[in-house]
């Protein structure tokens, strides 16, 4: 949500904290993506051309004044080099470290915005008390940089003039632009991003269920004397699999589909029991403090998975 209204300088300075460690976290995650794609291409090549070196078998001498005994040894160095590459972009782009850098900044990001909406919605801890000490301006700048100690090693990736946004004022945030801007555009994300994921993790189903069809019939027809070569593209077929196992397990289209549907139900409850409510300024600080407690312990429990890590696929 953004408006004409500037905010305080605190309000802008947590903003731009929260857009940097977002963006930085997207570029991490489409870094460590494209990474984990080319491994397991690599890999899928490397058993391939490493089957088809040793089935091509052509002759050194001349056939219509062309040699043709180099293909063999081509293939085999080009299985060599795809394998090679595979494993060493695996161990140098995949490690537990590469991973927990975009988890660790998004993870960042998600918490200085609920600081922010807090702060806007002048939420525990940010009510304004005569005992207190400190402003609830300072309060936030406060929470901000103890929240940014993780990151301190992290690449922060600071936005461009094009890409900088003003934060809504807190004058602009009432509780139907937080219920609008926040909670419903946050349960529309948790459904949107149930519904990709059930339709990837249908997707590897249904080719895990082909390949795993056509490894056995292969194996079958291997068994008998005419089908000798067709055994060693079971390899190819089964590296295959291996590959799209990999690469559904560290998509955890499951986890996201149980607890992404279990945030969303969670903010539908509390949004329906705000509605039946007195609505008194209690009231609404509850509501807010309780909406924004679900959203922090689905991040804190989305960081904890996405810290369990995940082998990249292999070549067997």
């Amino acid at each position: 949500m953004t408006t004409q209204d500037a905010g305080s300088p605190a309000e802008e300075l947590a903003w731009r904290r929260y857009r940097a460690w977002a963006m930085t976290a997207r570029k991490l995650k489409a870094k460590y993506q494209q990474a984990y794609t080319w491994v397991g291409v690599l890999a899928l090549l490397g058993a391939i051309a490493g089957i088809i070196a040793q089935q091509l078998v052509l002759p050194d001498d001349s056939i219509l004044g062309w040699n043709l005994g180099w293909a063999n040894r081509a293939v085999a160095v080009v299985s060599v080099l795809c394998v090679t590459a595979s494993t060493y972009m695996g161990k140098q782009l995949l490690g537990t470290e590469r991973e927990t850098q975009w988890v660790q900044a998004r993870g960042i990001a998600e918490a200085i915005k609920s600081q922010l909406y807090l702060f806007w919605m002048r939420a525990d801890p940010y009510q304004v008390s005569a005992t207190d000490e400190a402003s609830p301006e300072k309060r936030l700048l406060d929470k901000v940089a103890e929240l940014e100690q993780v990151g301190v090693q992290l690449p922060r990736r600071e936005p461009t003039s094009a890409e900088k946004s003003t934060p809504p004022a807190r004058s602009s945030m009432t509780i139907e632009n937080y219920l609008k801007f926040r909670i419903q555009n946050q349960i529309d994300f948790y459904r949107a991003q149930v519904r990709n994921h059930q339709t990837r993790l249908a997707a590897f189903q249904r080719v895990g269920f082909v390949l795993g069809l056509i490894g056995t019939l292969m194996g079958v027809f291997g068994a008998s004397e005419s089908g000798t070569k067709v055994v060693a593209w079971v390899a190819v077929v089964s590296t295959a699999a291996m590959g799209l196992t990999s690469f559904a397990t560290a998509g955890r289209h499951q986890y996201i589909i149980t607890t992404y549907r279990a945030a969303a139900d969670r903010l539908e409850y509390l949004t329906g029991v705000w509605s039946s409510t007195g609505k008194t300024p209690e009231d609404q600080r509850r509501f807010v403090i309780d909406a924004e407690a679900t959203l922090r312990a689905e991040n804190a429990a989305w960081l904890v998975e996405q810290s369990t890590p995940v082998s990249p696929p292999a070549v067997k």
